[in-house]
């Protein structure tokens, strides 16, 4: 007799696993598809709720951070954070967990920022780095030296790129790691409460292109303001002398020294995205991280 076929489970849909694991929500379906990367999934359901659903392991999982962080820092801040109300825990529905958050009103900025958004930005900062260790503390937040794990990344960065580049270009990167590894002015003494990824795809702005919301505070901690004022670059060398401006007028210390840690932080974050993408992401994703590379170092 032929043995009997075992009846597999049906495969859930991301809808009905959002309903299991946070039944007081209300209806999911449909979802609307707000964000998709190598660490989690963002999905809007038909009730206004955000789901965030973690794809990767490790000190953010199941949104530790901001489950944590954000009612705590709700209370600190001028522009609006989410408040996140329901969490799933890594398990059965969800392996690496998710969060959910009433939606936040407004709309990503256009890459190249505005005037008014720069000015934003640059206090907003300045407030959140105004908050005291404290505040900090409340939230859970841990410490987390920059430079170092950068410097962790660097053998296996570099092995990738030996056949990317010519010999000429990694011999440049190379060098550049032993300036960066050097350099005196490291470890900075400075501390702060830091975002680590205040750029257009995690801000939110109104029909006038002023700021609304922050969100994705998955890396929050108390760190180096510095390598908090880098991402800024994303938008452009005269929307981000705009926004120091502002957070210099905000009470934000923006002297040398920050100014020198800035310029080694905006290339590392470019080969930490590398290494990001080596280690969860495509061959494709891997690409667009090595041109990024090469648009920062060599112009090209």
């Amino acid at each position: 007799m032929a043995p009997a076929l075992r009846r597999l489970k049906p495969v859930e849909s991301l809808a009905e696993r959002i309903a299991r694991a946070f039944p007081a929500i209300g209806r999911a379906e449909p979802l609307r598809e707000l964000g998709s990367g190598a660490s989690g999934d963002v999905v809007e359901t038909a009730e206004g709720i955000v789901v965030k659903v973690a794809r990767i392991a490790g000190p953010t999982a199941a949104y530790e951070p901001e489950w944590r962080a954000l009612p705590v820092l709700a209370l600190h801040l001028s522009v609006p954070v989410p408040h996140p109300r329901w969490r799933s825990l890594a398990g059965e529905v969800f392996p690496h967990g998710a969060l959910a958050y009433a939606m936040l009103p407004g709309h990503t900025p256009p890459e190249q920022g505005s005037e008014g958004l720069a000015r934003d930005l640059g206090s907003l900062l300045a407030e959140l780095h105004g908050l005291p260790r404290s505040v900090a503390a409340e939230a859970g937040l841990p410490e987390w030296e920059p430079r170092a794990r950068y410097l962790e990344l660097r053998p296996a960065v570099m092995q990738d790129l030996a056949h990317r580049l010519t010999p000429a270009q990694h011999r440049r990167i190379d060098t550049w790691w032993d300036d960066f590894a050097g350099d005196p002015t490291f470890p900075a003494t400075d501390r702060a409460i830091c975002h680590h990824d205040v750029w257009h795809d995690n801000i939110l702005v109104n029909e006038h292109g002023h700021l609304v919301a922050v969100l994705d505070w998955e890396h929050v901690d108390w760190s180096d303001p510095a390598h908090d004022l880098a991402p800024l670059l994303h938008f452009g060398e005269v929307f981000f002398d705009r926004a120091v401006s502002a957070y210099r007028e905000a009470g934000g210390r923006y002297d040398d020294d920050i100014a020198h840690r800035v310029e080694w932080y905006w290339p590392a974050r470019a080969l930490g995205g590398l290494s990001f993408s080596l280690r969860h992401e495509t061959e494709a994703e891997v690409l667009g991280q090595v041109r990024k590379v090469r648009e920062i170092f060599f112009g090209s």
